[in-house]
């Protein structure tokens, strides 16, 4: 995480960057501009503080930003306020290109770019005196007594239902909003999100659940399936500043992780195929000559979240006698095949 702060006689801004990209939005009016000048200019009234002095902070305009990220290689914190030339294919490009720095922007977002829904900033004003806030408060109360929904349907859906047999699929964060405007008025609900994908959406959501008068429970720190799965025992990833740096977004990243990791191994992981049975089945080595080298003892779904972030998802769990059915394989089948291999 980097931090940037700036303090005024009458302001202060807490900046924290945690992702590739950070949006700051709000109305015309409300100190945004005011606030990046004050990053930039040379003034002794203004205290500026940043948490790793390798980035260096680099404002970019229209007649600076091609020259400005021709070096990809740079650690830089680019700030962009109010620009469509985000939405270049050149700039697009770089901005693949770009495995080294943060980009902060101001009112607009990047074309094809997924963006995490807390990395999304407004300014708060109290009497004149401004501040950083997130723009949305997420309830993260999940409650076994309420429906739970996943935008997944697929591997992650799966996994939820292992754990929720009535777990039901919104069919992708594109979808959310409108499967929000068929649900009864005034309904509480659970919804897996993925948060690293959620901030482009995040208004059109929003202003659908208060529409329908619903309140809904997020599922806290769910960045997405696959971050779940390397925050879990069977691999307890944590994502360097590289691998946040060095993809579009923290979902591509673990995405990308998950793929290295398994590789190769009985418990390959494959986004576009069925989920395999390693990751909600009890494991399968005593079955097999060798030792899996993931392997969890008893329960595998307990066994993965205990003393984890993601340790409260137990609770949401409900005791059944017949397991759902998924597509493909049968764990018998699976078995044989770790046994043949």
């Amino acid at each position: 995480m980097l931090r940037i702060q700036i303090y005024t006689r009458k302001d202060i801004y807490d900046l924290k960057i945690y992702s590739k990209v950070t949006l700051i939005v709000g109305l015309s009016g409300v100190q945004k501009t005011q606030m990046i000048k004050r990053i930039f200019e040379n003034n002794l009234a203004v205290k500026k503080v940043i948490s790793n002095l390798d980035y260096t902070p680099v404002f970019l305009t229209e007649s600076t930003w091609h020259n400005a990220m021709e070096s990809v290689d740079k650690k830089c914190v680019y700030f962009v306020d109010d620009e469509d030339f985000i939405l270049e294919p050149e700039f697009i490009e770089l901005y693949n290109k770009n495995k080294t720095s943060y980009f902060v922007y101001v009112n607009r977002i990047g074309a094809g770019v997924s963006y995490d829904i807390r990395d999304i900033y407004t300014l708060n004003n109290v009497n004149g005196h401004h501040s950083l806030q997130q723009k949305y408060t997420l309830d993260t109360r999940l409650n076994i007594r309420y429906k739970t929904f996943s935008e997944d349907e697929g591997s992650g859906l799966t996994w939820f239902k292992q754990l929720m047999p009535d777990c039901k699929s919104m069919h992708g964060v594109p979808n959310v909003s409108k499967f929000i405007l068929d649900l009864p008025i005034g309904l509480e609900v659970n919804m897996v999100i993925d948060l690293f994908g959620m901030g482009y959406y995040a208004s059109s959501i929003f202003e659908c659940i208060a529409l329908r008068n619903i309140n809904v429970h997020f599922a806290e720190q769910y960045g997405s399936f696959e971050y779940l799965l390397l925050r879990s025992n069977l691999f307890r990833y944590v994502l360097s500043e590289d691998d946040i740096l060095s993809s579009g977004s923290k979902e591509i990243a673990c995405e990308k992780i998950l793929d290295r990791l398994t590789k190769g191994k009985y418990y390959k992981y494959d986004k576009t195929s069925n989920l395999n049975f390693c990751y909600y089945k009890d494991c399968c080595a005593k079955s097999r000559k060798d030792k899996c080298d993931r392997g969890l003892s008893g329960d595998k779904i307990k066994a993965m979240l205990i003393n984890t972030e993601f340790e409260y998802l137990l609770n949401l769990r409900l005791e059944h006698d017949n397991e759902p059915q998924t597509a493909g394989e049968t764990k018998e089948e699976h078995i044989a095949k770790c046994q043949d291999n």
